[in-house]
């Protein structure tokens, strides 16, 4: 979908001793989450990734989808809490520097930090700043049916709402500070092309 590096773009690696390594092509595997089976150190990751690739050059957070429209206007589960998706890792990408202005393929991008972080320890956070999936799911509810505006401070919160409107899918997402993603990545990593 629209944050996540198309298949040829994606390709980065960790430089870690990586002894296995997947790209998910079937679509089945794909629609549950996993876009990358990954043997990293002798653990085996199912690995969703995800790419702010709107928003190059000093992205601060990075966006986890609560809820969205499908192309027939029908309301669906977001990615962070859609009980379908068995992926149990993401990798969040932030480009700092792409060649030229459009990314065609691995090769366009140039600097890019990337954090390989449980599903689990997303939910922990949330969990520990008072976000359970119940209470999630009811702003989420308050945001869409009852124009609640209430979107929070990241300053002050530890984390933000946003409601894109001008978007067809009309996405409902909880904002992060990338700090909070570095702090609970099992990897993380800065890589120049």
């Amino acid at each position: 979908r629209r944050n996540r590096l198309h298949k040829s773009e994606s390709r980065c690696s960790f430089r870690t001793r990586q002894s296995g390594f997947e790209r998910v092509q079937d679509k089945e595997r794909q629609v549950k989450g996993i876009d990358v089976v990954m043997e990293i150190n002798g653990k085996t990751y199912s690995i969703d990734e995800k790419a702010a690739i709107r928003y190059t050059n000093g992205l601060k957070t990075f966006a986890l989808e609560l809820s969205f429209l499908n192309r027939k206007g029908i309301l669906q589960e977001g990615w962070l809490t859609d009980e379908r998706k068995v992926n149990d890792y993401f990798v969040f990408g932030w480009i700092h520097k792409i060649e030229n202005t459009l990314i065609r393929d691995i090769s366009s991008l140039k600097d890019i930090d990337v954090a390989l972080v449980s599903k689990n320890k997303i939910m922990e956070h949330l969990e520990s700043i008072g976000w359970t999936k119940n209470n999630l799911k009811t702003k989420d509810n308050q945001i869409r049916n009852e124009n609640d505006t209430n979107f929070g401070n990241i300053n002050t919160n530890g984390c933000k709402f946003s409601y894109s409107d001008r978007l067809f899918e009309k996405p409902i997402n909880i904002l992060l500070p990338k700090e909070t993603y570095i702090n609970i990545a099992e990897i993380y990593k800065n890589i120049k092309n």
